[in-house]
């Protein structure tokens, strides 16, 4: 993963996530990218699945009337005419959220870095919104 900062959009795997997205038209992807962390009993969850799964959290956040300060304008604008989620969609967004935080890929890559505490902060955060 080629990251430039802590927060969800500063990585390669979420900025090309979120150019896919801005060619669809649905929430498919995002159900997609969330379900991807989701299957299950104990999957292995990748740093590319979780970057993915993190940006999707993202967007239903936002959709759900909280947005992150830091969401991409292009998001905005894809997100302009789009329903807000259905309540299990926030609640799956969440769980997701939960799995990266506790045991994943994502979370061992920034535990060997400075910007941990930050990281998991931000990621905390978008649980918050999620609530």
């Amino acid at each position: 993963m080629s990251a430039w900062g802590y927060r969800t959009f500063e990585n390669d795997n979420a900025s090309d996530w979120v150019a896919e997205l801005e060619q669809t038209k649905d929430l498919t992807s995002v159900k997609a990218a969330v379900n991807a962390v989701l299957r299950g009993p104990r999957k292995y969850l990748t740093t590319f699945a979780c970057c993915q799964a993190l940006a999707a959290a993202e967007v239903i956040a936002a959709l759900h009337g909280h947005p992150a300060e830091e969401l991409p304008t292009r998001l905005k604008s894809w997100m302009s005419e789009k329903p807000a989620p259905e309540p299990l969609l926030v609640q799956r967004a969440a769980s997701a959220v939960d799995a990266i935080l506790n045991d994943s890929e994502l979370k061992e890559v920034w535990a060997e870095t400075s910007d941990f505490a930050a990281w998991q902060a931000s990621v905390m955060g978008l649980k918050a919104r999620l609530a």
